[in-house]
C-alpha cells in the first residue's frame, strides 16, 4: 500500500481502534450449565492455568505480524477512565509458563488419563467446547493456535464455529462453554458495560446468568455475589456520580477485580490496520480516529469532501 501512493494518488493512515481491550480473549462462562465445568471454571487456578498455557508472544508473530501486544484487562490510554499502570495489573498471569499451569491443573486433581487427557472429578474426559464467530483474518487464524495451545495442557478442545446471530443467541441463553472473541468497551465502559454483569450484550459471555439477573430486576437468572455484586454496585456508583476522579478511582477498583480473577482471559490487543485515503478527499483527521472500522461516527463523514 505504501509503495503504490504516489502512482495511486492516496495516503496511508495507520489506524488503531480506541475501543478495543483485546482482539482476541478467552470468555469462560461462569454460570456454564454443566455443574462440573461450573465448579472447575470457578476455580482461579483453573483461569490462571489457561492464561499462563497461552503463548501471546508466538501468536502475535505467527498470525498478527508482531503487530499486537499481549493483553489483560486494561483501559485503552485514550479513555478518561484509564489510569497509569492499568496493563501491569494483570501482566503476572500473561507469560507464557506451561509448566506452572500444568502444576496447577495437577493441584486441582485434574489428573491426566493414559492418552494424556486431563480427567473430571466425576470420570469423564475434560472435554470443553470453544465457541467462535471469527470467519477469517488474523482473529479466525488464531482460534486453532489457541485451542492448540490448551490441548497441550490435556484439555479436549472441541472447537465450534458459530455464525454471530447464532453465536450471541448462545451467549444470551448461556449455553456455551467457553468463548474466543475480541472485547471492546475499553474507552467508556460505563457507557458500553461489557466489563459489568449489568448489560450490554457482551457481557453474556461470561456472567449470562447474573446479567439476565441484573437486566430483569431479579425476577430470573441469578443473583451475583462476592465480587461480581461489587462490579454492579461500581457500575451504579460510577452512573450516578459525576466526578470523574470518582469515576476514574472506581474503574481502576472494577480493572483490578478483573484482572484478579481472570473472568476473561486477554491474549492480544488489536494489531491496527491502514486507512487508505484518497488525495482528493478533504477534511479528513491525520491520526487515529475511529473506534471501529463499522462504527465511523467519530470520522465525522458529514464534514468529508472532495476536492475540486
Amino acid at each position: 500500500l505504501v509503495e503504490g501512493e504516489k502512482k495511486g494518488n492516496y495516503r496511508v493512515i495507520r489506524n488503531v481502534p480506541i475501543d478495543g481491550l483485546a482482539c482476541v480473549a478467552l470468555f469462560t462462562n461462569q454460570n456454564v450449565q454443566d455443574p462440573v465445568l461450573r465448579s472447575i471454571f470457578a476455580n482461579k487456578k483453573f483461569r490462571i492455568a489457561l492464561s499462563l498455557g497461552i503463548n501471546r508472544e508466538e501468536l502475535n508473530e505467527l498470525a498478527f505480524m508482531g503487530f499486537a501486544k499481549p493483553a489483560q484487562i486494561s483501559l485503552m490510554e485514550s479513555s478518561p477512565y484509564y489510569t497509569p499502570g492499568q496493563e501491569d495489573l494483570g501482566r503476572k498471569y500473561m507469560k507464557y509458563d506451561p509448566k506452572e499451569a500444568n502444576r496447577l491443573l495437577d493441584e486441582m486433581g485434574l489428573k491426566k488419563g493414559k492418552d494424556g487427557i486431563r480427567m473430571r472429578p466425576d470420570g469423564k474426559r475434560l472435554t470443553i467446547a470453544v465457541s467462535y464467530s471469527f470467519a477469517t483474518g488474523y482473529q479466525a487464524d488464531s482460534v486453532e493456535f489457541v485451542a492448540n495451545y490448551l490441548r497441550e495442557l490435556g484439555i479436549d478442545v472441541a472447537l465450534k464455529y458459530e455464525e454471530s446471530a447464532l453465536f450471541l443467541t448462545r451467549a444470551q441463553a448461556g449455553l456455551h462453554e467457553i468463548e474466543i472473541s475480541n472485547l471492546m468497551g475499553g474507552f467508556n465502559p460505563f457507557l458500553d458495560p461489557q466489563l459489568f454483569p449489568t448489560g450490554g450484550l457482551l457481557s453474556y459471555r461470561w456472567a449470562p446468568l447474573y446479567t439476565r439477573w441484573y437486566q430483569s430486576g431479579g425476577t430470573s437468572g441469578e443473583e451475583p455475589k462476592g465480587d461480581f455484586k461489587r462490579l454492579v454496585d461500581i457500575y451504579e456508583e460510577g452512573l450516578r456520580t459525576v466526578e470523574i476522579d470518582k469515576r476514574r478511582e472506581l474503574m481502576e477498583e472494577a480493572i483490578k477485580i478483573h484482572n484478579d480473577n481472570l473472568w476473561i482471559i486477554g491474549i492480544l490487543t488489536y494489531p491496527g490496520d491502514n486507512m487508505v485515503i484518497k488525495n482528493t478527499m478533504g477534511n479528513v483527521s491525520p491520526g487515529c480516529n475511529r473506534t471501529n472500522d463499522y462504527w465511523i461516527g467519530p470520522v465525522y463523514p458529514e464534514q468529508l469532501f472532495f476536492k475540486q
